[in-house]
């Protein structure tokens, strides 16, 4: 485990209609918020990775077992990202997940 594995470029971003959150309409947000189609891949890959058991979904203890945190911390990019998108029984989707970053890392109460 651990981030981004490959330094080789992710295929693309495969739109999935039976998958909440990996819908045309979802990418086409994504790239409404500014996202490239590379970056929607990267991304993509990265959430997969983190999703473990492959649900569609990843939970706070997928992304803390991913990125090798202690259990009993939360770092505030988890919480922020749990709490602003409201996710329900602490999961997100692809879609959450992206715009939980998005928001995040453009949040000015995170910039220094």
């Amino acid at each position: 485990m651990g981030c981004m594995q490959s330094t080789l470029p992710p295929p693309p971003f495969e739109i999935n209609e039976s998958i909440l959150g990996q819908s045309k309409e979802s990418y086409d947000y994504l790239l409404y918020l500014g996202f490239e189609p590379l970056d929607i891949a990267y991304l993509y890959r990265a959430f997969d990775d983190i999703d473990g058991d492959s649900r569609g979904v990843v939970s706070v203890e997928e992304i803390k077992d991913y990125l090798q945190i202690h259990p009993a911390t939360s770092p505030q990019l988890i919480d922020y990202l749990f709490t602003s998108t409201n996710a329900s029984l602490n999961r997100v989707n692809f879609l959450q997940f992206s715009v939980g970053l998005w928001n995040f890392l453009s949040s000015s109460d995170f910039v220094t």
